[in-house]
């Protein structure tokens, strides 16, 4: 999941990549969660579903990357 966390971040919010360096050893506040979520569900809205609207394998994963960095659960 880190990996595609970098991904989103680094596609759609390079501002944000000193974040992922810190993520795991630092607290982020909420508004750096929610930045961080954005990234990723600009991510799913442009990666992440199929032909039908349905969430492809990728789409599930950053699904579940978006609840994590709520939770900051991410290890």
């Amino acid at each position: 999941m880190a990996v595609l966390l970098s991904e989103a971040v680094t596609k759609h919010r390079p501002d944000l990549t000193d974040l992922l360096s810190v993520l795991p050893n630092e607290e982020l506040s909420e508004d750096q969660r929610e930045e961080l979520r954005q990234a990723v569900a600009d991510e799913l809205c442009e990666t992440g579903f199929r032909e039908d609207d349905e969430p492809n394998r990728r789409g599930l994963i950053l699904e579940e990357l978006i609840d994590r960095l709520g939770h900051l659960h991410l290890r």
